[in-house]
């Protein structure tokens, strides 16, 4: 997996065969601004972009959650974007985090049990 979110994004849209300027187009962004992002001289774009880029590429969950956190690298405030909807938006979940911090709840485990529900 690349470690940059510039470097993910150009193999996304290369397997996809879409050329810079015509993601760039389809997305509504300059190729300039796009290619100065794959390049890492620029950081990642604001949410509403990384939903267009999302519904391009088509793809599936678990690459948006690495999309969205390779997304955040370089921000003032280091948390996804799609993270910090969700936490703005449903009051409980700060609540929810002090308590798994309280409890001492291992977070990885309790990923892996709420996994194990859903299958």
């Amino acid at each position: 997996m690349d470690n940059t979110f510039g470097k993910y994004l150009k193999k996304l849209r290369d397997n996809k065969n879409f050329t810079l300027r015509g993601f760039a187009t389809k997305i509504g962004m300059t190729p300039s601004y796009l290619s100065d992002i794959e390049q890492g001289k620029r950081n990642a774009p604001t949410k509403d972009y990384l939903d267009k880029m999302i519904k391009e590429l088509n793809q599936e969950y678990l690459d948006i959650n690495n999309f969205y956190d390779l997304a955040k690298e370089g921000k003032a405030v280091p948390i996804a974007e799609d993270v910090k909807k969700i936490i703005t938006e449903d009051k409980a979940i700060p609540t929810l985090c002090r308590k798994i911090k309280s409890n001492n709840i291992n977070v990885e485990n309790l990923i892996k049990d709420i996994d194990r529900g859903n299958k």
